[in-house]
């Protein structure tokens, strides 16, 4: 990623993306004298894809879409996607992040938007060992991108892999077996989430990825205070991390972790 900002993000530019969002580009645009631009979300946490396209400037040198998004777990479609990036102009790149990819339901949507790549000349697509495949200590990651793209990214590289992070990688691509796990585990607890929280009728947004975001409708910063120190339960303040008021944000993890996070969200709500 900071190879993509330095070949791509320069001073009095600006760079588009979602509000709230994964947000590394847009930082690195305000480290390099450059705008961030961004564009809220529409209702149900979804990108407004017109929005985006609608931002673009003579100024702009990137537009960022991450699919699933981060924080939201919001699936864009290639059915969406794939007229959004005819909407940008050729000049412009356009960073298709897909971190959380692995973890859509439908099979289909794995695919992502490499495809896109062979008639968009500025279309990039960035995909991590980080989450699926559970190596985010080997900081592996890959672009798939026209050679163009690649070699002008690729003279701003700061730094490579070490070779036991490349021979882990090629490890994890052939173990189908550990993936297709990852994946059913995610999925299972997720749909515990759903019937828990319909149960006790919390709102919350239907994920494409690895966590959930919840509607707490409660001061979240002492919620999040309270699962921590008096039950040991780790999870995300959307409100803090992300400017989202009430909203938690909460990773599937095995069966008995997420049981555990339930019954504490259970025990501090009643105690509220």
């Amino acid at each position: 990623m900071f190879a993509i900002g330095h070949a791509y993000v320069r001073e009095g530019t600006e760079v588009v993306e979602s509000l709230p969002g994964f947000g590394f580009i847009t930082r690195f645009a305000g480290v390099a004298n450059a705008e961030p631009v961004r564009v809220p979300l529409l209702e149900g946490m979804k990108p407004d894809l017109n929005g985006l396209s609608a931002a673009v400037t003579d100024r702009t040198a990137m537009v960022v879409v991450t699919t699933p998004g981060n924080p939201t777990g919001q699936l864009t479609p290639m059915s969406q996607l794939r007229p959004f990036v005819e909407s940008i102009p050729e000049r412009v790149l356009v960073l298709v992040d897909e971190a959380y990819i692995e973890f859509a339901e439908n099979e289909a949507d794995r695919e992502g938007a490499a495809s896109l790549v062979a008639d968009h000349p500025n279309v990039i697509v960035t995909r991590t060992f980080s989450k699926v495949f559970g190596m985010a200590g080997m900081r592996v990651g890959y672009a798939v991108a026209q050679p163009e793209v690649i070699e002008r990214i690729g003279r701003h590289r700061a730094n490579t892999l070490t070779l036991l992070s490349t021979h882990a990688a090629s490890a994890a691509l052939d173990d189908t077996d550990h993936l297709r796990r990852s994946q059913e585990l995610v999925s299972r607890g997720k749909r515990y989430f759903y019937e828990q929280l319909d149960a006790m009728g919390i709102e919350y947004a239907p994920s494409e990825s690895s966590f959930v975001m919840m509607n707490m409708k409660t001061d979240v910063d002492e919620l999040v205070r309270r699962l921590r120190e008096e039950h040991n339960v780790l999870v995300g303040n959307a409100r803090a991390r992300w400017n989202i008021e009430g909203w938690i944000r909460v990773t599937a993890g095995l069966p008995e972790e997420n049981e555990a996070f339930i019954a504490a969200l259970k025990k501090v709500l009643v105690s509220s």
